[in-house]
């Protein structure tokens, strides 16, 4: 997914999560360094008591390894948070990640499509983006193949997240349509 190159990037819990399980948390945090978790999702949802010991270890060594910075939350990111008008349904961590990135311009990695939907009418970040679209682009960056975008589609099934859509479909569906419309640009050249 193209968008604009935001100075940085907040991630969600459950991105981070679902990058875990296919073991690609390097791929999702170098072209995007610093990345950025705030304390809340790093210390409640991802290092805190009741998480998981493989969510953990991987959110400590991410953090030890330099791939992402803990970002906390200022006194006007509460206050802004006050003024928010989302349901309850929105957890927490989405809520400070799109408050951190409103704050200092940046994206928001996260894979929740109903929160997205309902902070995208309060926070103004530059831009949205799940798993899935940082998968796909990987794949159109030769940074995966068509193959290894299969084999995390059934990985992530595995541990009960289902994508939007299959990744190595959607790839193809998209290397075929930029194909096609860059063979008819050279037509009209």
């Amino acid at each position: 997914m193209s968008t604009p190159n935001p100075k940085l990037w907040v991630v969600d819990t459950s991105t981070f999560i679902h990058f875990t399980i296919i073991e690609m948390v390097p791929m999702l945090a170098e072209p995007r360094r610093p990345l950025r978790v705030t304390r809340y999702v790093y210390e409640r949802e991802l290092c805190g008591t009741n998480c998981h010991a493989r969510t953990r270890a991987a959110a400590k060594t991410a953090l030890d390894r330099g791939y992402f910075v803990i970002d906390t939350l200022r006194l006007d990111d509460l206050e802004r948070i006050g003024t928010l008008n989302v349901p309850r349904k929105v957890a927490m961590g989405e809520i400070t990640c799109a408050v951190v990135a409103e704050r200092d311009e940046g994206a928001v990695l996260l894979d929740d499509r109903k929160a997205i939907l309902r902070l995208r009418e309060e926070v103004n970040v530059r831009a949205w983006e799940s798993t899935e679209d940082v998968l796909v682009d990987a794949a159109h960056q030769h940074r995966v193949s068509e193959y290894q975008l299969h084999d995390f589609d059934a990985k992530l099934e595995s541990e009960k997240y289902r994508c939007r859509f299959s990744l190595r479909e959607e790839y193809l569906r998209q290397r075929l349509s930029r194909t096609v419309s860059g063979s008819a640009s050279e037509g009209t050249s």
